[in-house]
């Protein structure tokens, strides 16, 4: 993982995409079509690897009912 990172999406005649990165190193902004990819693959590879909604919210109550 490289952190957290958000992709900042603008109108096409304003901006191409950019992702942010927020790491201990400090803070990162690419904005090559390369950077762009990897970004994007990363977090379509968290998306698959996540949790749904429901299932992500019976998980937090479970564990916030064993901490209770």
């Amino acid at each position: 993982m490289i952190g957290s990172f958000s992709i900042l999406e603008f109108p096409d005649n304003v901006h191409s995409p950019v992702a942010y990165i927020d790491s201990q190193a400090g803070d990162v902004y690419l904005e090559r079509e390369e950077d762009m990819r990897r970004i994007t693959l990363t977090f379509a590879h968290l998306q698959t690897a996540a949790l749904s909604r429901a299932k992500s919210r019976d998980l937090i109550a479970a564990i916030a009912r064993e901490l209770a």
